[in-house]
């Protein structure tokens, strides 16, 4: 199986001022990735996992969304009052 290339640091810095670039358009324009992705004819997964990669690097800071926690030892009927807004 062929090894893929490894991209060079230009090309790189080109990929991640490009979906920056559409990640802050897009929420400049306060739509959801999935409508941006539409209206520009972006595949939607690319918006997703490069907003995941930039703001592990440290280009795009990270939404506040809810921090999942590991599964509650509470029985199943229990459940329903346990959870909190993300369910």
């Amino acid at each position: 199986m062929p090894r893929r290339k490894q991209a060079s640091p230009t090309t790189t810095d080109k990929r991640e001022r490009y979906w920056l670039q559409h990640l802050q358009s897009a929420e400049a324009q306060g739509a959801t990735l999935a409508a941006y992705a539409e209206a520009k004819e972006l595949n939607v997964r690319h918006l997703y996992d490069w907003k995941r990669v930039l703001a592990k690097r440290g280009l795009l800071k990270r939404s506040p969304g809810c921090k999942r926690r590991g599964r509650s030892k509470l029985r199943r009927s229990h459940l329903a009052f346990a959870r909190g807004p993300c369910g």
